[in-house]
């Protein structure tokens, strides 16, 4: 699955230089596999705000965070928002052609809430916000604006 979460990951980084252009700095974390874990895919700054992502991917019509999230990748991402940041995971459910803006926090509470490792795409609709898709001028696009706003 890590190969079509890059690709998701990629079709975001470039939707948030296509929207923000100049207003937004969007940097890939590098291969750390010599230098240690990788704490989230990417980064970017807007506003003077830095935000993190990590992006996953269900094939179905769940997620389950023991075995899609790393054990270090939520404590990477609220070390963000504790220095003055915004973490955010991206779940894509590539099955239903959308994803959800979740913090780490989120992601914590909807499992506890549960009880359960594994998350519905009805509890991302429920507690998150959906960055859906939609189509311009023939072509398919995330709605990034969502995850901007966000940050705000």
């Amino acid at each position: 699955m890590a190969k079509t979460e890059s690709i998701f990951s990629a079709q975001v980084r470039k939707e948030l230089k296509l929207v923000y252009g100049d207003e937004c700095f969007v940097q890939l974390l590098p291969d750390m596999r010599r230098t240690g874990k990788k704490p989230f895919d990417f980064f970017f700054v807007y506003n003077s705000i830095f935000i993190a992502i990590e992006c996953k991917l269900s094939d179905g019509n769940s997620f389950n965070i023991v075995n899609d999230v790393r054990p270090h990748q939520i404590p990477c991402l609220f070390g963000v928002e504790k220095a003055g940041g915004k973490a955010f995971f991206l779940i894509c459910f590539r099955k239903h052609e959308t994803s959800f803006i979740c913090t780490p926090s989120k992601i914590g509470y909807m499992e506890e809430k549960k009880m359960s490792d594994r998350l519905t795409i009805e509890d991302f609709r429920n507690h998150t916000t959906e960055m859906g898709r939609f189509k311009i001028g023939g072509k398919t696009r995330w709605a990034v604006e969502k995850l901007v706003e966000e940050c705000q």
